[in-house]
């Protein structure tokens, strides 16, 4: 038994398509956001230091932190350009 036409039901498979494409890409924008900054334990991993050298750097060096309901986030990118400018 058919309730819809078939180009009712071809539209409504478009707009459900499109839909589920719409909602991946917010996913991934907002997951590519909220990876880019680490918490203190992930970035002494991505920096291969322990936590008092990384927190000699914020310190002595000016390593940028942030600290967001508790939490202290360290911002990827700054990661990188922290290590290429002190880079031997």
């Amino acid at each position: 038994m058919t309730f819809l036409s078939e180009g009712a039901e071809r539209e409504i498979i478009d707009r459900v398509v499109e839909a589920v494409f719409s909602a991946l890409d917010t996913y991934a924008e907002s997951d590519s956001n909220s990876s880019r900054f680490l918490q203190t334990n992930q970035a002494t991993e991505y920096c291969n230091v322990s936590r008092q050298t990384l927190q000699r750097w914020v310190e002595e060096r000016g390593l940028p932190q942030a600290k967001i309901g508790g939490v202290i986030l360290y911002d990827i990118q700054d990661l990188n350009e922290f290590i290429a400018k002190h880079k031997i």
